[in-house]
């Protein structure tokens, strides 16, 4: 393989008054990384550092929420994340919930939050059997509801609370099943 020739002498002086090593390799037609190897070889480091990382975090102690909801918010309402300069993720807790949420939905089911919510509204609000209403809490928990859909399909039928939805599954989808069930309930006096 051919070593490129490159004018060092001359990206060196230029790299030392401060040019980007992404703008000179593009002018000399070289990969940055190829550049940035040179420079290092040659012992070369800028004299003055980059600017410091942008505070984030204000004098009150609070810091902008990144995500949806905008708001000033102390630090324990982030999640840790190493991987930005101040070890904070860029959205609160909230919001990055919402966002997992949604994304779950997507990813699982093929559905956007906004269609989950058209078809919670379609429904009353609540469970599509039971009728029980999103917030309400049952047994001491809050009520959780669930995206229902046909194992076999993969088709999404309506949202149901949890216990609806175990108690399909359980059932096997069975609308045999199911009915049977019933009628059993009925004899019994149940």
């Amino acid at each position: 393989m051919k070593k490129l020739i490159l004018p060092m002498a001359e990206i060196n002086k230029r790299y030392l008054a401060g040019e980007a090593v992404t703008d000179l390799a593009i002018e000399y037609g070289c990969a940055r990384i190829t550049l940035s190897k040179r420079l290092k070889a040659e012992g070369l480091r800028r004299t003055t550092p980059g600017p410091p990382p942008k505070q984030t975090v204000d004098m009150t102690g609070l810091r902008p929420c990144g995500g949806v909801c905008g708001r000033y918010l102390p630090v324990t309402a982030f999640h840790k994340n190493k991987a930005r300069p101040d070890g904070l993720n860029y959205s609160c807790r909230e919001c990055w919930a919402d966002y997992q949420a949604e994304q779950c939905l997507m990813r699982v089911f093929g559905i956007s939050k906004a269609t989950f919510e058209r078809m919670l509204k379609s429904q009353g609000g609540g469970c599509a059997i039971c009728e029980t209403k999103l917030g309400m809490v049952r047994a001491g928990k809050q009520l959780r509801l669930c995206v229902d859909h046909c194992h076999s399909t993969g088709m999404v039928r309506g949202i149901l609370c949890n216990s609806c939805n175990n108690g399909l599954g359980r059932f096997k989808d069975d609308p045999e099943l199911l009915e049977r069930a019933a009628r059993y309930l009925k004899n019994q006096g149940g």
